[in-house]
């Protein structure tokens, strides 16, 4: 495990509005909608079709079927670094975990005088998808990236740049961590170990020398579809079969890479916002 470090030397701050925001389209019969907002807190509604029926909840066991789901706010972030998530009071076991909410501890900052949180270092959201029906069923999940504004400093640049995604997917009941983080690729590529460029952003750890990196944390997966201005789909995963009574533990983790060599290259994007998402559609698996 890494040992906490606190990135005193980056002064520059980077304040971003980040919204999750989750809905169904309607592509299938069944979908799950949710929403993370700001002020106006977060939802969610199970709908069903037939006998497939899914229901997502932030606890397990699941207890009672959920369909609302509520956050007070969701504030501005700053900039933090993956040194920081997989530090001694963090690391994958507390961060994949219904129990460590997104504004506790080291997560958010406040104000001395009114305790009031003022900052996000990161947002982490834990849910659980359940299958509560009576047959097997399959689905897709889809993480995407809406509503990404550019700044209004006169750079041009998105919030995106920085953007790191960390999605955790393991079963319920499972003590392990899988997880992958995605980042937008970067133009012109970057340096792997042996000095050959590579289509993908780092994780964190941004210097291309070589000899002045320090923990070497690799390549965050690509974007899977995406656009500047427009947004776009950063990953979908599978569940093929969802036995009865089966969940299956998601947690989602972003945050804005103070590493990211895009930003130590320049100041932060100022005015720029971006919208997080997640879209679920089942269907009945025959199997």
């Amino acid at each position: 495990m890494v040992e906490l470090k606190y990135v005193k030397r980056r002064k520059i701050r980077k304040r971003a509005g980040i919204i999750a925001l989750v809905s169904s389209m309607g592509l299938t019969t069944l979908g799950i909608v949710a929403f993370l907002g700001r002020n106006v807190g977060t939802f969610t509604v199970a709908l069903s079709s037939q006998e497939v029926e899914l229901s997502l909840s932030r606890e397990y066991p699941l207890k009672e079927r959920t369909t609302f789901l509520y956050i007070d706010y969701v504030p501005t972030f700053e900039q933090y670094t993956y040194d920081n998530l997989m530090g001694t009071s963090l690391g994958d076991a507390v961060l994949d975990n219904d129990a460590y909410d997104y504004d506790m501890d080291g997560a958010a900052n406040y104000d001395g005088s009114t305790n009031q949180m003022t900052s996000l270092n990161f947002f982490k959201y834990t849910f659980y998808v359940t299958n509560v029906g009576v047959v097997n069923a399959g689905y897709r999940i889809k993480f995407n990236l809406m509503d990404d504004t550019v700044s209004t400093d006169g750079t041009n640049r998105f919030l995106s740049d920085t953007l790191r995604v960390m999605i955790y997917e393991n079963d319920a009941e499972s003590d392990e961590h899988e997880k992958k983080i995605y980042a937008k690729a970067p133009e012109g590529g970057r340096k792997d170990l042996d000095g050959s460029t590579v289509a993908k952003e780092y994780v964190s750890t941004a210097a291309d020398d070589v000899s002045k990196r320090k923990p070497w944390y690799g390549f965050a997966e690509d974007f899977e579809d995406y656009k500047d201005g427009s947004g776009g789909t950063f990953a979908t995963l599978t569940v093929d079969n969802l036995v009865v009574d089966r969940s299956i533990r998601y947690t989602m983790v972003a945050w804005l890479e103070g590493e990211d060599l895009s930003d130590l290259s320049s100041h932060a994007p100022e005015g720029a916002t971006i919208k997080l998402g997640v879209q679920v559609n089942a269907y009945e698996n025959k199997l």
